[in-house]
């Protein structure tokens, strides 16, 4: 082992001993070995992104309008929060894509459905990512409740969540007032 990896290693334990937490870059190295991964950056990034959104956005069309049509009723799934690496820009060849879904009803394996759909669709764009629904899904269509929910979370107080709805006043709930 080089004597410049002692020294990152070394440092690294100096951080967790003091209790300081470790930079999404150090826990990669650390993960990946000293030459850490490859990042996905620039156009790459901003085009695989792009293909993402758009592709998210459609399918909440499409499943809307399959909703509305079949069975006379709202799709549940009225917006689709992307957070974590992806919305961040900290994107690597191996990061998943993290969604959360906001939906106005409990709806059992919907969310875990259109994920599936999802990255099928994202798979024959050429975009070949595994896509993480997190369990927690925000289950209500009060702009009241959402905002608690959003304030009280964690992931959305860090900077780059991406917010995905054909519905304009999904989007406005998310809307920071500019400073």
């Amino acid at each position: 082992m080089a004597e410049e990896d002692n020294d990152f290693l070394k440092h690294l334990d100096d951080k967790i001993e003091r209790g300081e937490d470790l930079t999404h870059e150090e826990r990669m190295r650390l993960k990946h070995g000293p030459q850490g991964v490859e990042y996905i950056k620039g156009p790459e990034y901003k085009r695989k992104l792009g293909i993402i959104v758009a592709e998210t956005e459609n399918l909440l069309r499409e499943e809307q309008k399959t909703s509305q049509e079949e069975f006379g009723k709202p799709y549940e799934i009225v917006g689709i929060i992307i957070f974590g690496s992806w919305a961040q820009g900290v994107v690597h060849k191996e990061s998943d894509l993290d969604i959360e879904p906001m939906v106005t009803q409990d709806p059992v394996d919907l969310p875990h459905d259109f994920s599936e759909k999802l990255e099928e669709r994202l798979k024959g764009r050429g975009v070949k990512i595994e896509i993480e629904c997190h369990n927690t899904p925000v289950y209500t269509d009060d702009k009241a409740e959402i905002e608690k929910i959003v304030s009280g979370n964690e992931e959305f107080t860090k900077p780059g969540f991406i917010v995905i709805s054909p519905d304009q006043w999904v989007k406005d709930l998310f809307r920071k007032p500019q400073e």
